[in-house]
């Protein structure tokens, strides 16, 4: 069967989320898959991933031996979510003995929630996800120790399509960060559709980070959807190497005044990765605040593309909105597409948006050979540099220098003279 086939026939858990299950099941026998007529996905294409078969459910598979490395990021982790080929381990996992304030419930009771904006894969998401976690902040409470949520990936007998569900909620004044994590112990073939959904109170702050693993035969969709109420803060921040397919869609609902969103990320693409990212912030309160920054770098065969939309609404006076997204190419093969857009719909806004796709300096590189430094770590150097402006929207140093490890393993992309 076809990945559509697997996802509208498939046999629905037997819980009291079953009405809201089969709603989004006929709505994706109804609509499909997106392809390039559907809004914002002119640049990713389905049609290959669709054609496949996937198997739903792997409960019955033995788990595998986790390599060293895997295992001492778990280790290194005190509060941590671990979930395999998108089951929840509750053996891997510390769902018990965490911060004051901090609860983590591993069932999906009340966190699946019909909105008609969902996204059709986030649909999809709604109906099957079986393994989830709720999240909970006590007001007031600041939490220290990051929280950690990995996604491994191992081989198994058939490629699997595996469906998870995050629901996260900040209590007002509360504080948190999360660390999304996606890794492969072994190549894989799977499917993986996320659905991160954050309620984010009065006063609340939360830290939002994700890094993922190069992986090229595997396919993602992630959906995170973050609503802050008045004076809330969310940063977020991703590095996103690629997958042979993935695309990952954020909405931002600034629904209280002086809520701030702050976002920012680094594609870095080689080979024939494809990545697709999409931030949509809707300012829908008064003096509301939001930042997008963001960079992209492609070399090989790779196909990058980015979409920013700040959204002002009526009666949204006194909002500030601004977005950069540049972007380097690397191979006259590789391609990148970007594009902002801006409407508003108030008064007395501030906004700006700028984006630009382009190639490393030439009299930069230039100067930097005639002092001596050799073309590749010439070109490695400009290359850092501009990855590194991303990182701006992070105020905390640690995390900021974690990243830095993190884009550092990715940016020997494209060095070699194009």
């Amino acid at each position: 069967m076809t990945l559509i086939d697997t996802l509208a026939q498939a046999a629905l858990p037997d819980d009291a989320l079953g009405p809201s299950r089969r709603r989004q099941i006929e709505r994706l026998r109804q609509v499909g898959l997106p392809d390039s007529r559907t809004e914002g996905w002119r640049h990713t294409s389905l049609r290959a991933l669709g054609a496949r078969a996937f198997a739903l459910r792997a409960d019955a598979d033995p788990a595998p031996d986790l390599s060293a490395e895997i295992q001492a990021r778990l280790l290194a982790a005190p509060q941590r979510i671990v979930f395999l080929n998108g089951c929840l381990r509750t053996e891997w996992s510390t769902l018990t003995g965490l911060e004051d304030g901090l609860r983590i419930d591993p069932t999906l009771a009340e966190s699946l929630l019909d909105t008609a904006d969902t996204p059709v894969l986030a649909a999809a998401n709604l109906a099957l996800a079986e393994h989830g976690v709720q999240i909970d902040v006590a007001a007031g409470r600041q939490i220290v120790e990051p929280l950690q949520v990995f996604f491994i990936g191992a081989t198994t007998a058939q490629d699997l399509a595996s469906h998870v569900r995050i629901r996260l909620r900040l209590h007002a004044g509360a504080a948190l960060t999360l660390i999304e994590v996606h890794l492969a112990s072994t190549a894989t073939r799977h499917f993986d559709n996320v659905f991160v959904d954050a309620q984010v109170a009065e006063q609340a702050a939360l830290t939002h980070l994700r890094t993922t693993a190069a992986n090229p035969g595997g396919s993602s969709y992630q959906f995170t959807r973050y609503q802050l109420l008045q004076q809330a803060r969310v940063t977020s921040f991703a590095v996103t190497p690629g997958l042979g397919l993935e695309r990952h869609d954020t909405s931002v609902l600034l629904d209280g005044k002086s809520a701030a969103y702050v976002g920012g990320g680094v594609l870095a693409l080689a080979g024939r990765a494809h990545a697709d990212v999409q931030v949509r912030v809707q300012h829908r309160a008064g003096e509301t605040r939001s930042q997008l920054i963001w960079r992209g770098l492609a070399a090989d065969r790779a196909r990058a593309s980015f979409t920013g939309s700040l959204i002002v609404a009526a009666g949204a006076d006194g909002a500030d909105a601004r977005l950069s997204a540049k972007n380097l190419l690397l191979s006259a093969h590789a391609e990148i597409n970007c594009q902002p857009v801006l409407e508003i719909n108030a008064d007395e806004v501030k906004a700006a948006h700028g984006a630009t796709v382009g190639s490393l300096d030439a009299q930069a590189l230039f100067y930097l050979r005639s002092r001596g430094i050799d073309a590749e770590t010439a070109r490695s150097m400009l290359m850092r540099a501009f990855a590194m402006e991303a990182l701006a929207v992070l105020e905390d140093a640690t995390m900021r220098a974690d990243l830095e490890s993190a884009l550092e393993q990715l940016l020997n992309i494209g060095t070699a003279a194009a």
